[in-house]
């Protein structure tokens, strides 16, 4: 991602603020650019997630400028905007420092926030010179909270009731969201200082979740490569379809597995991808994959409390 908005200009307090204080933690751990955390609270349904993180080649020294977190039974991505960069600025410093608010604001909660709670918190503590999309799912029982602004997001996914010809059943897309852009390539985007967009401006989903359903939750480097068609099809590759089956995998590996294929995607040039399409309907001449950070993260909504 590149285009920043050009009204975010505030530049950062110097006070000692919970904000700032998240940033220095995120700081500490962005080699990592994922915190987990495991909460003490019980439920008759959960998720079991994993996550994969893969820097722009170019990122690797930095670590990217995409996040995540995992922490009880609530998951988020973001991806930093990389405009920042050419002012100076670590284009991951405000994700990085948005998602350990995520998890510290669910950490410590008493009683469960909503995402769209979770999600303005975040920015208000998140006091660093940057901007970020950000999508953050949370699971209370059968029913799956949700927002997204900007052009990361989440498929909910499930296996299709009736066997094919050869007996397997299909993984199916229950549930995608929609990007929200203010232009080509300039996606909706959270950022410090009064000027921009908010979390208020995002698309929040209540959808009934299933025990066996998976959560496929990326950064625009999963979706500017791979539609979610090609996504479920990988479901179908590297998913069982038994929910029995299901309590032996490792969703890291999951998780892995899409995210390297969507990598693998992005190095080609004559590839029909999401992104090319979007950029010819913008007018410009493209063709091929957009090499990005690419961060996924794979939940699985399940009944067993064993912790893998």
């Amino acid at each position: 991602m590149t285009a920043l908005l050009p009204l975010l200009r505030r530049r950062c307090s110097g006070g000692h603020t919970a904000g700032a204080l998240l940033a220095r933690a995120a700081r500490g751990r962005s080699a990592r650019r994922g915190f987990r955390a495991h909460g003490q609270r019980s439920a008759a349904l959960r998720l079991d997630s994993g996550a994969c993180g893969l820097p722009h080649p170019q990122k690797r020294a930095t670590g990217g400028e995409d996040a995540w977190f995992i922490c009880d039974n609530t998951v988020g991505v973001a991806d930093g905007v990389g405009g920042w960069a050419r002012k100076g600025i670590d284009s991951g410093e405000y994700s990085r420092t948005l998602m350990a608010s995520a998890e510290h604001m669910v950490t410590v909660a008493t009683e469960r926030p909503t995402p769209l709670q979770v999600l303005t918190e975040a920015h208000q503590n998140a006091q660093c010179l940057g901007s970020s999309t950000a999508c953050i799912v949370q699971l209370d029982d059968a029913m799956l909270r949700a927002i997204n602004l900007g052009d990361s997001g989440f498929l909910l996914c499930r296996l299709h009731p009736d066997e094919d010809a050869r007996g397997a059943r299909k993984w199916q897309i229950v549930h995608e969201t929609l990007h929200q852009c203010h232009y080509f390539n300039c996606p909706y985007q959270l950022g410090y200082g009064a000027n921009g967009d908010t979390p208020e401006m995002g698309e929040v989903y209540e959808l009934k979740a299933q025990e066996g359903d998976v959560i496929v939750l990326g950064t625009d480097g999963l979706f500017d490569n791979l539609y979610s068609e090609q996504i479920a099809s990988l479901l179908d590759t590297v998913l069982p379809s038994t929910q029995e089956e299901h309590n032996q995998l490792s969703m890291d590996k999951i998780a892995s597995c899409i995210a390297h294929t969507a990598h693998e995607v992005a190095k080609g040039t004559k590839t029909k991808t999401p992104f090319a399409v979007a950029a010819q309907q913008a007018g410009y001449e493209y063709l091929g994959g957009k090499m990005d950070d690419i961060t996924v993260v794979t939940s699985l909504v399940t009944g067993d409390w064993a912790q893998k």
